[in-house]
């Protein structure tokens, strides 16, 4: 089974293939006439707004009118993407391309087009030319990003990320992208430190929250995973998987408490309400709730592994202690015995698939 942490960076490093068909990054700007004018900023206005079908109708009706009003084919051809019209948008993109080829707007619709039909190698050339014209390019860097990552060349996705920061350095999308990226590198720490330089700019963004929250996770750094888990569900409060997340990294904290304290479980109810006290969280302080998510999360592996390293910690000589729910204990040692093995070292930070 597929850990957390690998579900959300392939997530992420695959949202980063689609969030750079926007029409204001693809478009070039030119002087259109009078009432062209307006309708183009009409269009344009609708494809910003989410509404595609209204965008592809007045674009549409424009470039017809105005063949060659290159911007209002260019616009049409991204508000083709997003409708899931690749083919379209590609004859779109190619009838630009052949009237002006110097025109970067239309290659970086091109590249996104081929994008989304997962021509990866052609989508690299398209996206390639559109850079050669305009380096800045935010749509083409977006795209290129996201077909060397769908490729899984994590570290040239890692360069295109890079210079789209330069680019967008305001940007949540692109800060999480970029800390996804360095996550599925094998750099945890990198991904943490990049996620809260994002945090700086955007002290709200869930997405940031909640991907700290789950590299902190990662590197059984549970203090972070829950401050930042807990301020995720504050913000967000529908998103399930944020709230399970600070379930599970709280439920760790006190296990590990009690454990340290007091050897491994059962606990005594009063024994839960002092390490309770000591660990003051909003929303969960009653032993009942801690009673709840342990029972749940007790038998996961991830859990008891996050919780052995925590007791590791906070007292080695309880590391053994720590049951295995469903096994007998282990006998007690004969004098004399030899030593026990060396535990194995934990394992390594996920990494994106």
């Amino acid at each position: 089974m597929r850990s957390p942490m690998k579900k959300l960076l392939s997530a992420l490093l695959t949202v980063t293939l689609l969030f750079g068909c926007k029409s204001e990054d693809a478009a070039p700007k030119e002087d259109a006439p009078g009432s062209h004018k307006q309708e183009l900023e009409l269009a344009r206005s609708a494809l910003e707004s989410g509404d595609v079908r209204t965008a592809i109708s007045r674009a549409f009706a424009l470039s017809e009118a105005q063949p060659d009003l290159h911007e209002a084919r260019v616009l049409l051809a991204n508000a083709y993407i997003l409708d899931g019209k690749s083919v379209e948008a590609l004859l779109e993109a190619n009838r630009v391309i052949k009237a002006d080829p110097k025109l970067a707007g239309a290659w970086a619709a091109k590249c996104a087009a081929l994008s989304a039909q997962a021509r990866h190698e052609e989508g690299i050339e398209a996206c390639e030319q559109t850079l050669t014209l305009d380096p800045k390019q935010g749509a083409a860097l977006k795209n290129l990003a996201g077909i060397h990552g769908a490729m899984k060349n994590w570290k040239k996705q890692g360069e295109m990320l890079e210079r789209l920061k330069g680019v967008q350095p305001d940007d949540a999308k692109v800060r999480i992208a970029v800390a996804s990226n360095q996550a599925a590198q094998g750099d945890t720490t990198a991904a943490i430190k990049e996620a809260k330089a994002g945090l700086e700019r955007d002290p709200k963004n869930v997405n940031l929250l909640f991907f700290i929250a789950q590299a902190s996770w990662e590197n059984d750094e549970i203090d972070d995973a829950i401050e930042y888990s807990e301020l995720a569900v504050k913000f967000a409060p529908e998103r399930t998987e944020v709230l399970q997340l600070f379930q599970r990294a709280f439920t760790v904290k006190v296990a590990a408490v009690l454990t340290c304290a007091h050897g491994p479980s059962p606990w005594t109810r009063d024994q839960k309400k002092v390490a309770l006290a000591s660990t003051p969280i909003r929303g969960v302080q009653g032993v009942i709730s801690f009673q709840r998510f342990y029972k749940e999360f007790k038998l996961e592996r991830d859990f008891k592994r996050r919780l052995k390293q925590a007791v590791a910690r906070c007292q080695p000589a309880k590391v053994q202690e720590v049951p295995v729910p469903g096994q007998a204990p282990a006998p007690p040692e004969k004098p004399g015995a030899a030593p026990a093995a060396p535990e194995r070292p934990p394992a390594a930070p996920a990494q994106a698939p």
